[in-house]
Order: C-alpha cells, then sequence, then structure tokens
C-alpha cells in the first residue's frame, strides 16, 4: 500500500455535518470534549480512534474495544501502529501523517481506503478506513474510523464466484443471458460463444443484420407479439457470427410491463443449437437410411408380437413369400409352409416365443434361430426359404421378434446340381481312371512295338539287303536287265522299310526316351544345326539369320532336333533357281491364365519362328502336316517319309508349348513354335524322365 493510502480521509457523507454541529476539542484524551461529542463518540457503531499528530492514541470507543481486542485505559497515549496495524504496514503511517503535514488538507477531500487491521491477538481482518481532522484544531487531530468489512468481503467474493459459476455454466451449455432496456434501447448480454457484444445501445437493430435473411421476419413478428401483451416468446431461427459461421439458436424471454401496462424491459436465454440441429439431422438421415436399406433390401424384413401377428413386413416379402404385407398373418404364413415343414417350424416359433425375454436396450434380450423351410407361393409352386428370427421382445426400443427370410432355391437348385455333379465327377473319375489304366497298357504295348521294330522287323530287312546284295554281286550279269531291276526295286523298298522304322522309332522315343529338363541355350543350339547343315546350306546357296534367342528349360537333344527338323526342311523345300533364306526369332509373349497356369508363375512364354522364303503349301493343309507320315508332294519331287513335322509338334507339346504354320503357295512358310521359358519340378511333369534303356537299332 502507497504512503497515499494512510493519509487522511474524509468522513462519510454527514459524518461532517455532525463534526459542525458538535465541535470537538480534545483536551487531555477527551475530557475537554462537550456533551454532544462525547455522545457521536460512544454510539457510533464504526470503531473511532483519535490520535495525535505523533501518531498516539487520544480516544478509543468501545466500539474499537469491541473490534480490536483492547481496553481504553490500555491504549490511551500509545502509538497507533504497533496496536492496530500489520507489522508490513506499519513503516507507513508516520510517512502519511508528515504528508499531511507537509500538504496540508486540501488532499483529504472524499478518500476512503480498504486495507488491513491487525487484533491484540495479532488475528489480520479487512478494514475500511476514514480519516478526518477536526476542524480548526492546532495541533491537528486526526479521527480515525475503522469498518470491519469482513463479512461484506464474503458477500462479494460469494457473489463473484456465483456470478463466476453462471458464466461457466453459461459457457458450457452454450447459453447467452441478456437484458434489453426497452425505454433507452440498451441490451447488456453475457460471453457467449456466438461473438456478440456485451453491451450495445442499438437495440435489436446490429443483432438482426447477424440472422440468417429466411428468419428475420419470424424473429420481428416474435418480438412484436411479445411486447403486445402475449409477454413471452420461443422460437428457433440461425444467425451468423462475426466469422460468418452459421449457427442454430433458441431463444427464450419474458417481457416486464409497467403499472400502464406498457413494455419496459426484456430479457432472455439464448442458446446455442447447432450441434443439436445437427445430431437431429444426422439421426433423420439415419432413420431415412435405415428405412431404405430395409424397403430396398433383397431379403425380407418382419417385426413380429409376441401372440404372432405380424406389426411389420417390407416390401421385399412378397417377392420372397408371394403375399402382399398386407395379406400376411401369422395363420397365413403357417399355412403356406409345407406339410413336411410345418411340425418342425411351428414348434421352433413356439420355443423361441416361450423364451424369457429378459434384457436391457442394446443387449441380447432373448434367442436367435435360424431354419429353412418350404414355401408354398401364390402360383402353387415351392420355393426354399431361410429364416432367421431373433428374440428382442424385451428391448424397449424394438418390443418384437425381428424375423429375417431369403429365397434360397436357386441355392438349394445348385447344391443338388452340385451333388449330381459330384456323382458325376466320380463317375468321370472313374472312367479317367480306367482310360489311364488302357493308356498305360497301350504305352507298353508301344515300347513292345519299338522292341519288336529294333529287333525282329529289321531282322529279315537285314537279310534281304545282305541277300540281294550278294544276288547283285555274284549274279548280276545273268539277272539281265529285267532281273537287275527287279532287283533294285527290292533293295529300294527294303531301304525305304528301314527308313520308316528308324522315323516310326524316332517319333516314339519323342516321349519313351526323353532326357530331364535342364537350362538350354537355343542360340547354341541352333549354331550347332548351323554348322550341322552346311553342306546343305552350301550346296543350296541359302543363307541362315540367327536372331536373339532365349535360355529355357528344355531337352537339349530334341532342342536340337525341333530346329534340325524346321531348318532342314526349309532348306530342302525350296523353290527352284531361288537361294532359300532362313530367319530364326523368338519373343516374349503374354500367356493366357489357362496357359500361366502350366508353366511357372511369373515366368514368361518365348514364341520362336522360323521363316523362309520356301514354296510354301496351301493353308488348308496346316493341320494335316503335324500327321505322321503325311507328305504333300510325291517321293521323286522330295525326299522323306513325312514324320519329321510330327515329331516337332510332339516335342513342342512335351514341353508344355505348341507348332502351328502360316504360308502360301511359292510365298513361303513360317512355323511357329510357343515354349515356356520355365518348367515344373520334374516330379510334376510326366515326361520329364528318360524310358527304358536305349533300344538298339540292330
Amino acid at each position: 500500500m502507497s504512503p497515499q493510502a494512510l493519509e487522511p480521509m474524509i468522513e462519510p457523507p454527514g459524518r461532517a455535518e455532525a463534526a459542525e454541529s458538535c465541535p470537538f476539542s480534545p483536551l487531555a484524551a477527551v475530557e475537554r470534549a462537550d456533551a454532544c461529542g462525547k455522545g457521536l463518540l460512544q454510539s457510533t457503531l464504526d470503531a473511532l480512534v483519535v490520535m495525535d499528530p505523533m501518531g498516539r492514541v487520544l480516544e478509543f470507543n468501545p466500539a474499537a474495544e469491541m473490534m480490536f481486542g483492547y481496553i481504553r485505559s490500555q491504549v490511551i497515549g500509545q502509538a497507533v501502529g504497533p496496536l492496530i496495524l500489520p507489522a508490513r504496514l506499519r513503516p507507513l503511517h508516520p510517512d502519511g501523517l508528515a504528508s499531511y503535514l507537509m500538504h496540508g488538507g486540501e488532499r483529504l477531500a472524499n478518500r476512503r481506503v480498504e486495507t488491513v487491521a491487525r487484533r491484540s491477538d495479532g488475528g489480520e481482518f479487512p478494514v475500511e478506513l476514514t480519516i478526518t481532522t477536526v476542524p480548526e484544531q492546532a495541533p491537528p487531530v486526526f479521527l480515525s474510523f475503522f469498518r470491519d468489512i469482513t463479512q461484506r468481503q464474503r458477500l462479494e467474493e460469494a457473489q463473484r464466484e456465483s456470478e463466476e459459476r453462471l458464466r461457466f455454466a453459461l459457457g458450457a451449455a452454450n447459453m447467452m443471458a441478456w437484458d434489453w432496456e426497452l425505454t433507452t434501447g440498451r441490451v447488456v448480454r453475457s460471453e457467449n460463444s456466438l461473438d456478440l457484444p456485451s453491451v450495445d445501445d442499438s437495440g435489436t437493430e446490429r443483432f438482426r443484420r447477424r440472422l440468417h435473411p429466411e428468419d428475420i421476419e419470424l424473429f420481428d413478428a416474435s418480438i412484436a407479439r411479445a411486447r403486445s401483451g402475449a409477454g413471452t416468446y420461443d422460437i428457433e431461427f440461425r444467425l451468423f457470427t462475426a466469422g460468418r459461421q452459421l449457427r442454430w439458436v433458441r431463444d427464450r424471454a419474458q417481457v416486464t410491463f409497467d403499472a400502464e401496462g406498457t413494455p419496459v424491459r426484456m430479457a432472455g436465454i439464448c442458446v446455442d443449437i447447432t450441434e443439436h440441429k445437427q445430431t437431429v439431422a444426422a439421426l433423420h438421415a439415419g432413420e431415412k437410411r435405415f428405412r431404405a436399406m430395409v424397403e430396398k433390401s433383397w431379403d425380407g424384413i418382419a417385426l413380429l408380437a409376441a401372440d404372432g401377428s405380424v406389426q411389420y413386413a417390407s416390401p421385399a416379402i412378397a417377392r420372397i413369400l408371394g403375399y402382399t404385407p398386407d395379406e400376411i398373418s401369422a395363420p397365413n404364413i403357417l399355412e403356406s409352409v409345407h406339410p413336411e415343414d410345418l411340425d418342425r417350424i411351428t414348434g421352433i416359433f413356439s420355443r423361441l416365443l416361450q423364451q424369457p425375454t429378459q434384457g436391457t436396450a442394446g443387449s441380447d434380450c432373448g434367442g436367435s434361430v435360424t431354419f429353412e423351410y418350404r414355401n408354398r407361393y401364390r402360383d402353387g409352386s415351392w420355393r426354399w426359404v431361410e429364416g432367421t428370427c431373433t428374440n428382442l421382445l424385451a428391448d424397449p426400443s424394438v418390443k418384437a421378434i425381428v424375423a429375417n427370410f431369403r429365397d434360397v432355391t436357386e441355392r438349394h437348385q445348385a447344391e443338388e446340381a452340385l451333388r449330381k455333379d459330384v456323382t458325376e465327377r466320380r463317375l468321370a473319375e472313374q472312367r479317367l481312371r480306367e482310360f489311364a489304366t488302357q493308356l498305360e497298357r497301350s504305352n507298353l504295348e508301344l515300347q513292345e512295338f519299338a522292341y519288336v521294330a529294333s529287333h525282329d522287323l529289321q531282322q529279315p530287312l537285314r537279310k534281304i539287303e545282305a541277300f540281294g546284295d550278294r544276288l547283285k554281286a555274284r549274279c548280276g550279269e545273268a539277272l539281265g536287265l529285267e532281273g537287275s531291276d527287279y532287283l533294285e526295286r527290292m533293295q529300294n523298298a527294303a531301304s525305304r522299310m528301314r527308313t520308316l522304322i528308324h522315323d516310326l522309332l524316332a517319333f516314339s522315343r519323342v516321349t519313351t526316351k526323353a532326357r530331364p529338363f535342364a537350362p538350354v541355350d537355343l542360340a547354341a543350339v541352333a549354331r550347332e544345326v548351323m554348322s550341322d547343315l552346311e553342306t546343305r546350306i552350301e550346296q543350296t546357296g541359302g543363307t541362315v539369320v540367327l536372331g536373339e534367342l532365349p535360355t529355357i528349360d528344355a531337352d537339349p537333344t530334341q532342342m536340337r532336333q525341333l530346329l534340325q527338323n524346321l531348318v532342314g526342311n526349309a532348306l530342302e523345300f525350296h523353290r527352284e533357281g531361288q537361294p532359300p533364306v532362313v530367319r530364326i526369332d523368338s519373343v516374349a509373349v503374354e500367356t493366357s491364365t489357362q496357359a500361366a497356369a502350366r508353366h511357372e508363375a511369373g515366368s514368361p512364354v518365348y514364341r520362336l519362328s522360323i521363316q523362309d522364303n520356301g514354296i510354301g503349301f496351301d493353308p488348308k493343309y496346316v493341320d494335316r502336316i503335324f500327321n505322321p507320315f503325311q507328305r504333300l508332294h510325291g517321293r521323286g519331287e522330295y525326299e522323306g517319309t513325312g514324320i519329321g513335322l510330327a515329331i516337332c509338334r510332339k516335342i513342342a507339346e512335351r514341353h508344355g508349348g505348341s507348332i502351328t504354320a502360316t504360308s502360301a503357295l511359292e510365298h513361303g512358310s513360317t512355323f511357329t513354335v510357343t515354349l515356356p521359358s520355365r518348367q515344373p519340378a520334374p516330379s510334376e511333369h510326366p515326361a520329364s524322365t528318360a524310358g527304358d534303356g536305349e533300344l538298339k537299332n540292330e
């Protein structure tokens, strides 16, 4: 507290006048005071302490004795500071008296101060202090009036706390209290989240500018009705905040009228209900979505009462059960059940209805059961229906059994078809096993044939050729021209027979004498083939152009045989006077889902092309040329037995690929071989291992 806080203060109104009407002239404490002064000193309710310029006590009235806890005789002549001032304020007291003596009494006008005083027991308490002087008294005498304001401060603190709680409650509830003085136009508002000023002298003018244009008419009409006699209004409207955010509010007000019935005041509460409006809108939207989901659901939904009557049925019920929602009732539902299912369905509903329906909202209030039965449709046909019923009779928000119905006729038909399909598949598997057994027997027979072909069939041929050679050497001149011609024909026929047997063995050994798959560099294989065919290339004046070829998993011997057959054919079937040109190339291609399933996942498939400029062939023979012993030309024109392309196809198929050709007469041919780059594990490939021991060509 500043020194000025303890300077002499003007006493409360009326107290100075009393001093003037009853002059106070202390002499030896208060012995010289007249009867009026003594009466004032003793009767005042405020504590009065009279002191001299040195700050010593001259008088101490009964109220001061009660307030400070001292007896008058104890304090007369004592310094005031140590008696009634806290230690921290005592140094300021002499400075205040000195300031008065220096500056005179002009600074005493209308001064009061709240400070802290001290009781005899050392306890501190708040006081309101007023200091004045006795007029025309020299040396000056100071009269200090003390009023205990402990209770007042408590009341003020309680009021502040109450106001703070009110402000907090209003803020927490998004509420704004307002008071409109109609005679002056002043509006006073509590703190609010709507950015409205606390004090507004424009009445409703500024407030109206915040309103949504569509709500101004409602607002004006409501105020007019309230002021004209209704006395109250309760409306909802929209307004903009200072930041142009649109908010919903609910405004409730009451009008105060004077004795003549003139409205003089309006007071009310304005509540921000934006979140409530948003919640209601969300609930309405959710209800709309839920209703749309139920109404448009493919499943039929019904609510059943405890007696089995239908409270609600969705439109899908008509499609599933064959009856409109208005036609459905518990008896009708049971009457349409197939006789073989009726007892079971009746029992299910009876047990469901008899279950205890205890529980609370949101909990599992009862049982739930799923069942299937046959229902007679309106047209007399029987349809399979799946139903699920949940007992929610104890749920206060439902109070019903919720039933869902679904037409599962197609599923039952599919299951029946599946059962038939399984039966047929088992029969097919049995036939397949029988076929596999027959195929295994056929393969054994083929191996026996190959053995016979390599031994028994070639033995007579060797004798025919051997004796033919002897006959020609020893008796050639004696045979004459005709005999020599017969002998030559016999030897040529034996030679062709041997070639056919060799080619047939080569065809069968594609699978019976196969080697395991291994990485094969097709470019290296092609160069070896070109080396083997070097003589034929020189004889025909041909050219072989080798492009980029990949490395794949394959049988190296069969890859060499494949390329040698195709390149050899391209060199052989060239046009007269036109040197052959053969191009070997490859490209990675996308594969179909079925093809990819047969090969290693993620591995590419390559398409090899062998293109020539030879004689070509008619495209209608494209399938025929890959069959064994199929020739498009006579033996006099071109050599061969017609087995080479059949071997090529078998090699391609053994590798999980294929071969095809495109051609035109006198415009060359292109043979395309599709081969995967990776092969399954050897145990998964039926022809990845060699057959029995090599058959000797004796």
